[in-house]
């Protein structure tokens, strides 16, 4: 015979809320059944032992930790300022994958990106160097070549002392964050010194800001 949840949870003299989750949970786990408008059966005629109940709530909290990462997943997705395409890429299981360029976050990023407009004429100038064939342009251009190699090997170095400690002042909740080994991530939760980041494909860590680098976005 099916009872309603409002009779169960006076029988127990228990909270109508909590007694419909208690029955939604033996629903779940295959000692009740349900029937329209809230009503509910048992569907054994002996009441389950405290092992079956203990061995079906941790199946039952096993699905809900799963449920609540799925939420979690979701609401990165919405939420944060990554790559969305990279987010749901490697929500499956795949492999990292690189920004896509064309998702919101990826669109809003190149347009406050710094200009390169001076790099494109610097190109455009040193192409037109070359079809002129003249040797003083050339051997200017080798050594402007040598002194650019000489400055990346520098701009490398102070990259690296960089993850050392943070750039651009405090971190804050949505943050995009390079570490020297697991990439870009996005910050979540600043405890002092430290902060929770989410790095796509290695999950959130727990780090101190100094070996981080802020991202201007």
């Amino acid at each position: 015979m099916f009872i309603g949840v409002k009779e169960i949870a006076e029988r127990a003299d228990a909270p109508a809320k909590k007694a419909r989750v208690v029955l939604s949970f033996l629903k779940e786990v295959g000692f009740a059944a349900e029937a329209p408008g809230a009503r509910f059966a048992p569907l054994a005629t002996e009441p389950p032992s405290i092992e079956d109940l203990a061995r079906a709530a941790s199946r039952y909290e096993q699905k809900r930790a799963q449920d609540r990462a799925r939420l979690a997943a979701m609401l990165r997705y919405s939420q944060s300022h990554l790559c969305r395409t990279r987010l749901l890429v490697t929500y499956f299981g795949y492999t990292d994958h690189p920004a896509c360029g064309t998702c919101d976050n990826c669109v809003r990023a190149a347009k406050t990106a710094p200009p390169i407009a001076r790099e494109l004429e610097t190109v455009a100038a040193t192409l037109a160097a070359r079809r002129n064939g003249d040797p003083a342009t050339r051997r200017a251009l080798l050594e402007e070549a040598l002194r650019r190699n000489r400055g990346a090997g520098r701009g490398r170095a102070l990259k690296i002392e960089r993850v050392k400690r943070p750039v651009f002042g405090p971190l804050e909740k949505g943050d995009i964050v390079r570490h020297a080994t697991w990439g870009e991530g996005e910050v979540v939760r600043v405890v002092g010194d430290s902060v929770y980041t989410f790095f796509p494909v290695h999950g959130e860590k727990l780090l101190k800001t100094s070996f981080l680098e802020k991202i201007d976005a």
